[in-house]
């Protein structure tokens, strides 16, 4: 049986846009749209993954099987090895053994197909356990009715918006993990501990937002499925191939969309990396935003004080 890995991070321009991004210390939101639009094709390439394909289709099955009165059995059934009254924490494990039984079948696995294996169990995990009661041990019961919660398109479309976040920050960390270490010490983008966990917080909540798109469409498209004839693994691939391209749009699609810094009121140019800057100014021979506050004090017959002057300016660059 075949492994596909990944390898190396590609020496691409897109991929120096990434290096120098961290040279420079450029922010978050920059690395994370560089990195995305380095990597693309590698993603996009992973919608034909079958444990990509399994993950998500077994993801859509399971809060079906959970309205089941028979649970058990329809997740054994979906080739879920469990007891007779099975806990989350067993169902999480038989969901990555099935995983692992169909990519034995078809005689492959890849980097990517780990990463979703990894993503959908932590995102049941997390959708599903916040939802149970924390200070006893739930129920079998209780565990059925969480998952079958997710049945619904507006749960399900929280369940997929995370799945595809985590998919995608593992995906990007898989490569910047490997530049991470050229950028850690003193005077460099990640000077310490702290700095390092801050970036990571940021990153994964940059993950999520880009994810945003998914969840937008997602439960649409559980409840229409599911309706006409329910959701087979051939509709959750071509699903999977439509969000990661929503994703790779969204996250600047054939180019990263260029940063827009706006200078107002004469401020001096500021050394930055790439990016387009705009000037603003009411004053000078080159002013380009009306602003006439002698026609406001005309009106008040009063003059306008300093604070609310710098207020009106502040409005009309806005």
């Amino acid at each position: 049986m075949g492994h596909k890995r990944l390898g190396t991070p590609p020496r691409t321009k897109g991929w120096q846009q990434v290096v120098a991004s961290l040279d420079r210390g450029g922010s978050v939101a920059r690395i994370a749209r560089a990195s995305s639009y380095a990597a693309e094709g590698a993603l996009s390439r992973a919608s034909s993954d079958p444990a990509l394909i399994r993950a998500f289709w077994l993801l859509t099955q399971l809060p079906l099987a959970a309205r089941d009165p028979d649970f058990a059995m329809r997740l054994r059934e979906l080739g879920l090895e469990v007891g007779s009254s099975p806990q989350l924490f067993e169902i999480i494990g038989a969901f990555s053994e099935a995983i692992d039984a169909h990519t034995r079948t078809v005689g492959e696995r890849s980097d990517l197909g780990e990463m979703a294996q990894l993503a959908a169990t932590e995102s049941l995990s997390a959708i599903v356990g916040r939802s149970l009661p924390g200070l006893f041990g739930p129920t079998a019961e209780e565990v059925q009715q969480a998952i079958s919660r997710l049945a619904t398109s507006r749960q399900f479309s929280d369940l997929a918006r995370d799945f595809f976040a985590r998919l995608t920050r593992r995906h990007l960390t898989y490569y910047l993990s490997r530049e991470f270490s050229n950028h850690v010490g003193p005077d460099t983008r990640l000077a310490s501990i702290a700095e390092h966990s801050a970036f990571n917080a940021d990153f994964d909540q940059h993950c999520r937002e880009t994810a945003r798109i998914v969840k937008e469409f997602a439960g649409d498209w559980f409840g229409k499925s599911n309706h006409e004839g329910g959701i087979t693994p051939e509709k959750a691939q071509a699903f999977v191939i439509v969000s990661l391209k929503k994703k790779a749009a969204n996250c600047g699609k054939g180019g990263m969309q260029p940063e827009h810094l706006v200078l107002c009121g004469g401020l001096p140019s500021i050394a930055r990396e790439g990016g387009k800057t705009h000037r603003l100014s009411i004053t000078g021979s080159n002013h380009n935003v009306e602003l006439r506050i002698s026609d406001i004090s005309r009106t008040l017959v009063t003059n306008i004080p300093d604070v609310l002057t710098d207020l009106l300016e502040l409005a009309a660059y806005v």
